[in-house]
């Protein structure tokens, strides 16, 4: 990408999207072009393909989608599978009719298998449960990687999808079933604190691994690629490393400074015991993450201290 081009960042007010907002702004991109919901609904068709053949973006990078945690997606399963597929399929259909140089799409771990002890590489992309809570979500997402790959294959566009592993940052949902497992935890140890609550429950039992990744490094990894891929057309973004929810807690209590006890409650869901990725791939192009766990989560509170502030 040149710095002068044109550069679409769908998605922009999310956790993904504006943290590569922000990054491309940093690395001197200054012909960006954002929409909110309110200006451009991505499920609407014409309204998409219109504003493709207005703008002409040259680059797109793809991070709206509708997001969840655990209560949400079991409340909306419909709306997690539709309202995903839609945006994704009107955004590519626009974006190949104009002849866009680059678009990258936001997968998810949710594509692969759920098995234990396992590092998950692009090749095991599909082999995927579709029977759990997030099914609706991850059907959606292994549309849109797949769409990607026969849009490159049928037509040459030049469609890359990037598969994080779980992330978090600022403009992480908080304060709703939204929420994910980290931005949960974090605004419940800062209340239980203002609350001066002895305890904090977490839910399972605190042995589940998970390989968490800044929403920062995300972007900075998502631009990367955006100039370095060459043939492949799938690249796992990892921190490197899987931690407990155990030692994520921990972590949080003293970023928090909660001075209370955290409780295990054994009898609540947990998912699945191992997520992490293997990302030599982007690796061997010359990416790797930055940011430690802790580092990620005093931005991400600090953020989440001042927004709640005003």
């Amino acid at each position: 990408m040149e710095k002068h081009e044109k550069i679409y960042v769908a998605g922009h007010s999310g956790m993904a999207g504006s943290a590569i907002l922000k990054q491309l702004k940093e690395e001197g991109y200054g012909n960006i072009v954002v929409r909110s919901h309110a200006e451009l609904d991505l499920q609407d068709r014409a309204a998409t393909l219109s504003f493709f053949e207005h703008e002409q973006p040259e680059y797109v990078f793809f991070a709206a989608g509708l997001v969840g945690g655990i209560e949400f997606k079991r409340e909306h399963p419909l709306d997690m599978l539709n309202c995903n597929l839609r945006m994704t399929l009107n955004a590519l259909e626009a974006a190949c009719g104009c002849h866009v140089k680059g678009f990258l799409n936001i997968g998810s771990i949710l594509l692969y298998p759920q098995s234990d002890c396992e590092i998950y590489r692009e090749e095991d992309i599909g082999r995927i449960d579709l029977q759990g809570i997030d099914a609706p979500y991850t059907l959606a997402k292994l549309t849109g990687a797949k769409l990607c790959e026969y849009y490159r294959q049928q037509y040459g566009f030049p469609a890359i999808t990037v598969i994080p592993c779980n992330f978090f940052g600022e403009h992480a949902p908080m304060g709703s079933n939204k929420a994910g497992v980290i931005p949960a935890l974090i605004e419940r140890f800062h209340l239980a604190k203002e609350r001066h609550d002895p305890q904090v429950v977490v839910w399972g039992t605190g042995n589940a691994c998970r390989e968490f990744l800044y929403s920062q490094d995300l972007a900075k990894a998502c631009i990367f690629v955006m100039n370095h891929a060459k043939d492949e057309f799938l690249y796992n973004v990892g921190s490197g490393g899987e931690i407990t929810i155990r030692e994520a807690a921990m972590t949080i209590k003293e970023v928090v400074n909660y001075p209370g006890e955290v409780v295990f409650d054994a009898g609540k869901p947990e998912g699945r015991q191992h997520m992490c990725l293997d990302s030599q791939r982007i690796h061997d192009l010359g990416w790797r993450a930055g940011t430690s766990f802790e580092e990620a989560v005093r931005n991400t509170y600090q953020w989440w201290r001042s927004r709640k502030a005003l």
